[in-house]
């Protein structure tokens, strides 16, 4: 899991409200999940009430160093549009990005897949702001 931190306030909150709305896969068979997140979106992760383990990085991480040896240990990335999703696309990790309705024009409008990244897929929402259309859609590509 990651979201973004820095002076985005729109984006922040948009990684909260996914970070809350992810608790389903929690429930997942032999799922641990492990937050990304730096700064003061580490705050959310105190609010993680799921079944599965949850291992605290972000307090580890000091630099994109840091972030490349965690990618480099894990099965699956699941992140908002932020530049860890992009370090892990380039790196070939597989990893799930979570678009907004209407997301950057990077990841254009229709596609599931990116041009940029082989490794990676996109779910995007529905309609604005409804997150769990989005992780339903994870949970069952996970399964």
């Amino acid at each position: 899991m990651s979201g973004r931190d820095g002076p985005a306030t729109a984006t922040i909150s948009i990684a909260r409200c996914v970070c809350r709305s992810l608790q389903p896969l929690a429930t997942l068979e032999g799922v641990a999940l492990i937050a990304l997140q730096t700064a003061e979106a580490r705050a959310e992760i105190g609010h993680y009430c799921g079944r599965a383990p949850l291992l605290n990085l972000g307090a580890e991480i000091r630099d994109f160093s840091d972030t490349m040896a965690i990618l480099e240990n894990i099965d699956h990335l699941v992140t908002v549009d932020t530049s860890v999703g992009h370090l892990a696309g380039a790196m070939g990790v597989p990893t799930t990005i979570l678009l907004p309705f209407a997301p950057d024009w990077r990841w254009l409008t229709v596609h599931s897949d990116s041009p940029w990244y082989p490794s990676v897929t996109l779910v995007r929402q529905d309609k604005p702001g409804q997150w769990g259309s989005v992780v339903e859609t994870l949970v069952g590509q996970l399964e």
